[in-house]
């Protein structure tokens, strides 16, 4: 079977190490639609709106046509403030409860600096002229890590969800065809925002495969709907290792989709759930080479078979 290079994704993740704000969301997409030109894929780009923000996912390939679309999210989001970081990829109300603690920890942090911020600026203007443009840098400085750490600390460390990127970039070098089709989804890494993009009429009826999370575990899990039974199974069979196939059920990111089959690489953790470590925290820094590997020759044999 094809081999991937380890090097090439570590060369990979130092090159797209980050994928959060505009400017680093450019680079990834500009670098996209340059890799897949190679190959002849031209890219359908849908703009969604998010507030004030731009919500931009990349398809390459002819929907149309296709059979299987393979997705997964381009981009990453913030550094945990407290916790482990870890992702249950069945349990998304483990995820909501440890994300909104954190929330609200930088919610409160950012305004107790600010407040202090305040209170320093009213103390300057007492202050003679040198000792009060100081205070007034000082406060300015507060001010603006405050608004840092009220958007959420960069998690500058990347590997598994770059893993999943990664993996989806490589199948096409070594098979192309027009039964598969490649998406890329802005806010679908962390979120529903680009997960809810899969419902769109245009995936009707198209096998669906999304790559999630893959870290230092050492069991590939497989979740499926009704319709992504049989995708679910033929992953199974044709994957060499650790594996555990469940259906999709309960609250998870997922559940709202058709014909959808989610892999993810975990750990069985003490209370008997699948999860995979660190996802937002700066020790997110391994993946296992053998289960990326594993869950490679499966897609290409998937692709090959649809």
């Amino acid at each position: 079977m094809e081999k991937i290079e380890a090097g090439q994704f570590l060369d990979f993740v130092k090159l797209f190490p980050i994928r959060r704000n505009k400017k680093e969301k450019q680079k990834i997409q500009e670098n996209l639609i340059h890799y897949y030109d190679a190959f002849n894929l031209k890219p359908t780009e849908f703009v969604e709106g998010l507030g004030l923000r731009k919500v931009r996912h990349f398809l390459f390939g002819d929907l149309e046509k296709a059979e299987l679309v393979i997705a997964c999210g381009y981009d990453t989001a913030e550094r945990l403030i407290l916790g482990s970081g870890d992702y249950w990829p069945l349990d998304e109300n483990r995820n909501r409860s440890k994300n909104f603690v954190n929330i609200t920890l930088q919610v409160v942090i950012s305004l107790a600096m600010a407040v202090g911020g305040i209170f320093l600026i009213r103390y300057a203007l007492k202050l003679k002229t040198v000792m009060k443009i100081i205070n007034i840098v000082c406060a300015v400085l507060i001010f603006y890590i405050a608004n840092l750490i009220a958007q959420g600390l960069t998690n500058r460390a990347t590997f598994s969800k770059s893993c999943s990127l990664f993996m989806n970039l490589e199948i096409v070098k070594h098979y192309n065809s027009k039964k598969v089709c490649y998406l890329f989804l802005d806010y679908g890494s962390y979120t529903k925002v680009g997960i809810n993009f899969l419902k769109n009429e245009k995936f009707k009826g198209k096998k669906i495969v999304y790559l999630d999370f893959f870290g230092d575990g050492d069991t590939l899990l497989i979740g499926h709907d009704d319709k992504g039974i049989k995708v679910g199974k033929y992953i199974e069979e044709n994957y060499s290792g650790n594996v555990y196939r469940t259906k999709l059920e309960g609250v998870n990111r997922f559940n709202e989709l058709e014909n959808i089959t989610v892999l993810s690489n975990t750990t069985l953790a003490k209370d008997k759930t699948y999860v995979v470590k660190n996802v937002k925290t700066d020790d997110d820094l391994v993946v296992d080479p053998e289960v990326m590997q594993n869950t490679f020759d499966a897609l290409i044999k998937l692709c090959k078979g649809v």
